[in-house]
């Protein structure tokens, strides 16, 4: 789903990301590098074909000229040469397609980390421990000092603020200005007479720290 040309984000993709980034990154990674080596190879070939084409085009306008017989042959391997470089070209429109989708996650699990990155203290713990270190419940309430019942409502709302920082408007730049701060900063954008402020964070009114 997309809103204000951002691609919105279920919970459950955030787990994942929790439970996997190093793995997840680590796979994009190395996907990207064989997709692109794959599509230069292919472009490669095309290039090669693309110049067999003109030399057997040019070499059956050289046999009718001289009246040569080869010229119907010739114009039949132009014909399969041309149809072997509507193939390669199609097989590079499909890798370049999955190419901008590894960058579009690419860019999405950057953005979710930048999100993550500027939850509260205790909240970001509390993610971190439950999915990444995936720590068992009775561990963190007893490290963190915090019921059972209250852990759980902060991993629910931690989760909700990091869908609703990511599906906001706020750009990159903006979050990664957040990140690592103490007090964490907003904004004021009037929409429809209110003010528009991140879930869970402290209203400034220093508009400086966007730049804005």
């Amino acid at each position: 789903m997309i809103k204000a040309g951002i691609v919105m984000i279920a919970e459950e993709e955030i787990i994942l990301f929790l439970e996997n980034e190093d793995d997840i990154k680590k796979n994009l990674q190395i996907e990207s590098e064989n997709l692109l080596a794959e599509i230069k190879e292919i472009e490669s070939q095309r290039a090669a074909i693309e110049k067999d084409i003109i030399e057997t085009v040019q070499t059956s306008i050289h046999y009718d000229s001289e009246g040569g017989g080869s010229s119907g042959k010739k114009r039949d391997l132009g014909n399969v040469l041309s149809m072997t470089k509507k193939i390669l070209e199609d097989q590079i429109a499909s890798l370049t397609y999955s190419y901008r989708l590894n960058l579009q996650q690419i860019e999405k699990n950057h953005r979710l980390r930048l999100v993550i990155a500027t939850l509260p203290t205790l909240s970001k713990e509390v993610l971190i421990r439950t999915y990444r270190k995936k720590e068992k419940w009775e561990y963190v309430e007893q490290v963190l000092d915090i019921s059972h019942s209250k852990l759980a409502r902060l991993k629910k709302k931690a989760l909700q603020d990091v869908c609703e920082i990511y599906d906001s408007g706020y750009t990159n730049i903006q979050l990664a200005k957040l990140k690592n701060t103490t007090t964490l900063a907003t904004h004021e954008a009037k929409i429809a007479g209110r003010e528009n402020i991140l879930p869970g964070q402290i209203k400034i009114t220093d508009k400086g720290d966007f730049g804005l």
